[in-house]
């Protein structure tokens, strides 16, 4: 990632940024891609190379929306690029992103001739043609007429990865979960880049799930992963009975209530004491974050933000958009002197307030048109200020951020213990903090608010979700999904985040960060905040914070999960129950006094 990042900071023309971008596509960094390659067209808007690799970075992103758009606006300002596969029109005629939006891509097909190659012989073309019919058809919900023309498809072209997966859901919608499963099977085995894993499986799926076809996509992976055995209740579990659910969360929370069950290990490791709270405090991070349509609140930051003004005497927010990470820059192309002047604004902030600490954003690595490690290095040598630098997303194979950051910082503060941080503490301690402190004022209707939706889910569908998702509304439990992906089009503003988490009376979550390594994310905190049940899957580094049954309802396969789903929608007194006892032992051992005091005190003298 290191290189592609210096590519890219050193492009000075549209070529330099399309090569920064397909090295950022390589290295896996499809967002980076998108970023140089946004730039590329905003330097020459007629630029094959930049369209078609901005729609590949969209589409391994899952965001077929945009890749769709893309490939249409390049049709539109460049229609002789479609017209001869010399020219590229190769390329873009078999990359129509069907898989994303079936009933516009096949609409725009059959509509643009030009889009398809002369040479209409080939064995592709012939394969491709009789998947089209057979997406048209399963979009029209005919998906027994569909199993023909992609069966047809995969006669011609056995390679033809996306109608494996076609034909796969029109079996597994016409009731045949028996042949899903088997050509769904066979496609993981035959193209194990493309189903393999689950967040290429997105790519075949669109964004809404298609919940037949999941279940028989997992049921086959299953076959090939043992641990995905258990999480579907493959090692004989059924269901778990109702009453044993009562006895459960009723002998829990009794105990609880009596002083009976142990506090959490670690629930009793920050700070309480106000004495260091006239300190000056200076928060530096962006504001707002790309989001469809346009930007929007970034919550880390209005959290932080509605925290300390709260709790300190002295704080500050400094709004960083101009020169913070790639990904929450401003609308206007990156520049030295956008940079430049960013960082200044920084240094003319610190100059006027003079704080004893900032607490700067560090979920990326320096430099890439943002702000170097050398540049925070000098402004602390110059205004003799202490650095907290703050990382939540520090999972493999992210890069190390506390790591790199750690070496210019006085503190680092972490959401989730982790072996990255090992490497960190060589260069300066490190605060493990559980989640941001969500700022409790923000969520103040949350006792009042109408719960009129049952479950949500909301965020990327990869780390099996999906997997869950479908089954819950299998089982028939009324969920509403939002699949965002992190890209443009589907990104969820804050606002109606926030209203879904104060609307609905469950929230689903799990804590896989890899196919088994769990941590902490700030869903779970928001949940308690908003005073809905958080229906979360198990695991120990939650117990170190709350207990299970009192403050948050575990879960471990999908047979305990919908038992447990549909035993709290019939029994709303226990589900209120584990949310005033969850918010009050949040409010008490973890808000926003505990982070700000626990903070001052690692820094203090």
């Amino acid at each position: 990632m290191v290189q592609t990042e210096v590519r890219l900071s050193q492009a000075r023309n549209s070529q330099d940024l399309v090569a920064a971008g397909y090295a950022a596509l390589a290295d896996g960094n499809p967002e980076v891609a998108i970023i140089a390659f946004e730039q590329a067209l905003k330097w020459q808007k007629a630029n094959p190379d930049a369209y078609y690799f901005l729609a590949r970075a969209f589409i391994d992103l899952g965001d077929g929306v945009n890749a769709i758009e893309t490939l249409e606006l390049a049709k539109k300002r460049l229609p002789k690029i479609f017209e001869t596969a010399d020219n590229g029109g190769a390329n873009f005629g078999i990359y129509p992103a069907l898989e994303f939006d079936p009933e516009r891509s096949v609409q725009s097909i059959l509509q643009n001739k030009t889009l398809l190659l002369k040479d209409r012989d080939n064995v592709v073309w012939r394969s491709y043609d009789e998947m089209v019919k057979g997406i048209d058809l399963i979009n029209r919900k005919k998906f027994a007429a569909a199993v023909e023309p992609l069966l047809t498809a995969l006669e011609i072209n056995p390679w033809n990865v996306q109608a494996h997966y076609y034909l796969g859901a029109a079996f597994a919608n016409s009731g045949d979960l028996e042949k899903a499963q088997f050509i769904l099977g066979k496609a993981i085995s035959q193209f194990p880049f493309a189903f393999g894993r689950t967040s290429r499986f997105g790519e075949f799926q669109g964004f809404d799930i298609d919940v037949k076809s999941v279940i028989a996509y997992y049921n086959a992976l299953a076959e090939t992963i043992d641990d995905l055995k258990i999480l579907l209740g493959f090692d004989g579990q059924q269901t778990i009975p109702a009453e044993e659910l009562r006895q459960k969360y009723s002998g829990a929370l009794d105990k609880w209530r009596q002083r009976k069950t142990p506090e959490p290990a670690l629930s009793d490791s920050y700070q309480a004491n106000p004495a260091q709270r006239d300190q000056a405090v200076l928060l530096v991070t962006p504001k707002y974050i790309k989001c469809s349509p346009d930007w929007d609140k970034y919550e880390i930051s209005f959290y932080l933000a509605g925290t300390g003004a709260a709790v300190l005497t002295n704080f500050e927010f400094h709004h960083s958009d101009k020169f913070h990470t790639e990904g929450h820059q401003l609308a206007e192309p990156r520049s030295d002197q956008t940079l430049a002047s960013g960082i200044a604004a920084l240094r003319d902030h610190i100059d006027r307030q003079r704080p004893d600490i900032v607490l700067f954003e560090g979920n990326f690595m320096g430099g890439l048109q943002s702000i170097p490690r050398d540049e925070l290095r000098a402004l602390k040598q110059e205004f003799g200020f202490k650095l907290a630098t703050l990382v939540i997303d520090i999972n493999p194979p992210l890069e190390n951020y506390a790591a790199y950051w750690a070496e210019v910082s006085d503190l680092i503060v972490a959401m989730n213990e982790n072996p990255y941080l090992d490497e960190a503490r060589s260069f300066c301690p490190v605060m493990v903090y559980p989640g941001i402190p969500i700022d409790l004022d923000l969520y103040s209707s949350a006792e009042t608010a109408e719960r009129d939706i049952d479950a949500i889910f909301i965020g990327a569908r990869k780390r099996y979700r999906d997997m869950w998702c479908a089954h819950m509304k299998d089982a028939g439990i009324e969920l509403t999904m939002k699949f965002t992906e992190q890209s443009l089009a589907n990104s969820i503003r804050f606002d109606e985040y926030f209203d879904l988490h104060m609307r609905s009376k469950i929230v689903f979550n799990n804590g896989l960060v890899s196919s088994s390594d769990h941590a902490l994310n700030l869903r779970i905190f928001e949940t308690i905040a908003a005073k809905a049940v958080l229906l979360q899957q198990d695991f120990d580094q939650l117990q170190d914070y709350f207990v299970p049954y009192v403050h948050y309802a575990p879960f471990t396969n999908v047979p305990e999960m919908i038992a447990t789903a549909n035993f709290l929608l019939a029994h709303p007194a226990i589900a209120e129950a584990i949310t005033e006892e969850a918010f009050a032992w949040y409010e008490r051992c973890y808000g926003g006094e505990r982070f700000w005091f626990t903070l001052l005190a690692e820094l203090a003298p």
